[in-house]
């Protein structure tokens, strides 16, 4: 079966949820009285697109960019200060969030989707993964493959405009101007390896009339129109007239929020099927920052988000580290071992992977006497490798190149100041 990879978690979202960076940064914002707020230190969790639909500062974007934000800020195209906003409303069935700005915007139209044909040329507008493509609003060009999405969720239709992590929330636009769709994810053969065709292109939107409902639900006033094929653009016209309507979101926490971090519901049920004797040992893990878990066959891998670094020089190798446990002992150097608490780097254009130290531990989830530790020698030059497994090699990625991203935007903006 395919794996939908939609910019959330629920269902593999390109934005899994929950990791939030550990690089904090000093930047100045501006709250919804226009008085101007020093936030000295924020933690960049998720980055999307949106767009505006009315005059008065109201935006859309996905539910998952936003959720459990302290704080969402927005960029206009061009613009290095970030405006805060306030959450309006959200629908987490949909995936679909509504965000306010103290601010006059400008507002796209939504185009009747019973006005909309199959075969029609659209455009996807967004800010695909800042860091590494540059922060400029990005076009995509396709087609509306199908009026229908998924069987088991509602609302969506398909299209082949490429997309990318961080178009999360963007407009899907005709070419008469009007927003057809809101991008919401796509079908992924790479996140699942007993596929063995390679998708491609192959994305989903929630459909315009899903957007209007949301928006009346939320009372508020907008644009809506018939598709007008005799004002059809050209793509460069479509991005010039949109550019404007068109923002980063970013969903940030501050790490001095009173709210502690809550066990995602992947180690709640680990949790609850572990013995007496292993609950203490997880959650000690859990407590001093091993926040993200794969279970891998008979392995659970723990990974530290708040260790996650960009090694200094380069832009895309990540330094971290993470727990390996078993559930049965290995040997090593004839010593059995349960566990081992390890720092890596990735090479994120690559997707390949180096061990710098490995410490081997008597017990599981990284507890217990340690046996041996084995460090890379430093005169011994850098080689990345392909990891076994193609999962966890995609679980690294996913987890270390995507958010990490994100902050190297954050330093660019704080630097910019």
């Amino acid at each position: 079966m395919n794996k939908f990879i939609c910019f959330k978690h629920s269902y593999q979202f390109l934005f899994t949820s929950l990791a939030w960076l550990s690089f904090c940064y000093s930047s100045l914002v501006f709250s919804q009285n226009t008085a101007p707020e020093l936030v000295e230190k924020i933690v960049a969790s998720q980055m999307g697109t949106g767009f505006s639909v009315s005059k008065n500062g109201y935006i859309l974007t996905a539910n998952h960019v936003v959720q459990d934000a302290d704080f969402i800020i927005v960029f206009a195209s061009g613009e290095l200060k970030g405006l805060r906003a306030k959450l309006i409303k959200t629908d987490k069935s949909l995936d679909l969030a509504l965000i306010h700005v103290n601010k006059i915007t400008k507002p796209i139209a939504l185009i009747n989707w019973k006005s909309v044909p199959n075969g029609l040329e659209i455009f996807a507008l967004g800010y695909p993964n800042p860091s590494m493509q540059g922060r400029e609003l990005k076009i995509t060009s396709g087609l509306v493959n199908s009026l229908e999405g998924l069987p088991n969720k509602v609302g969506l239709f398909q299209f082949s405009a490429p997309i990318q992590h961080g178009n999360s929330g963007g407009p899907v636009i005709g070419p008469d101007l009007g927003v057809i769709g809101l991008v919401n994810g796509k079908l992924d053969s790479k996140s699942n390896p007993k596929v063995a065709e390679t998708l491609q292109n192959v994305n989903f939107a929630i459909r315009s009339n899903e957007l209007d409902k949301f928006l009346k639900e939320a009372n508020i006033q907008f644009i809506s129109q018939d598709l007008d094929l005799n004002k059809a653009k050209k793509s460069h016209e479509i991005f010039s007239e949109t550019q404007a309507s068109i923002y980063t979101i970013v969903a940030a926490r501050n790490p001095n929020a009173k709210n502690k971090p809550q066990p995602s519901s992947d180690f709640l049920d680990l949790f609850n099927r572990l013995s007496s004797n292993q609950k203490p040992k997880l959650n000690g893990a859990f407590k001093i920052g091993f926040d993200k878990l794969l279970e891998l066959g008979a392995e659970q891998i723990l990974l530290k988000t708040e260790s996650i670094n960009i090694e200094k020089g380069t832009s895309h190798i990540r330094s971290f580290d993470f727990i390996i446990s078993l559930n049965s002992p290995k040997k090593h150097n004839e010593k059995s071992y349960l566990s081992t608490i390890n720092s890596a780097k990735f090479n994120c254009i690559d997707s390949a992977f180096m061990m710098v130290r490995q410490e081997f531990k008597d017990s599981t989830f990284g507890t217990g006497v340690t046996l041996e530790s084995v460090k890379r020698k430093a005169d011994v030059p850098d080689v990345f490798q392909k990891l076994r497994s193609p999962v966890l090699n995609d679980y690294f990625y996913s987890h270390l190149c995507r958010y990490v991203a994100n902050v190297d935007l954050f330093s660019d903006f704080r630097r910019s100041e």
